[in-house]
């Protein structure tokens, strides 16, 4: 009475299972990064060098260290060279293997520029000028009000 068509389960399971093996056979392929993490350092007293800016060079992809001079830096693109910058220290460049994760251990070189004097000089800046035009024209106001008010006093009591 009823009639038997042949089972399409087996067939979905099979493309099942195939779809399952592309889409995770290609995963690695598209989810490879450059990953370069480390500590930074100063070369003299070994201490960790805090906020030191860290990019790959020729991108905008970048971060800075931590307080403890721990930085990670990721980027999906293919680079091959790694900056560090840091105030009072001189730059370095490393070179980067592409599409790698590396642990990279800096030592920074301290860069020191001396001073023979340094001179501070008050400044008549834009808001200290009109800071002061503020109080004189107050202080023209205040004596001209105080001088047209004496003035109406002195004409009563002349009357």
């Amino acid at each position: 009475m009823y009639l038997k068509f042949p089972s399409i389960e087996p067939h979905f399971r099979h493309g099942f299972q195939l779809l399952f093996i592309l889409l995770f056979t290609g995963l690695p392929v598209f989810s490879q990064s450059t990953v370069v993490k480390g500590k930074v350092t100063d070369s003299v007293t070994g201490e960790p060098v805090p906020y030191v800016s860290i990019i790959f060079k020729n991108t905008q992809t970048g971060t800075l260290s931590d307080s403890l001079g721990v930085y990670q830096l990721v980027s999906r693109n293919k680079v091959d060279s790694i900056q560090f910058t840091a105030i009072g220290y001189r730059c370095k460049t490393f070179v980067v293997l592409p599409l790698k994760t590396m642990n990279l251990q800096v030592s920074l070189i301290s860069d020191l520029v001396k001073l023979s004097e340094v001179r501070v000089i008050p400044d008549d800046g834009p808001v200290r000028r009109v800071l002061k035009e503020m109080v004189d024209r107050k202080n023209f106001r205040s004596r001209r009000s105080r001088r047209l008010r004496n003035f109406g006093l002195h004409q009563c009591a002349g009357c």
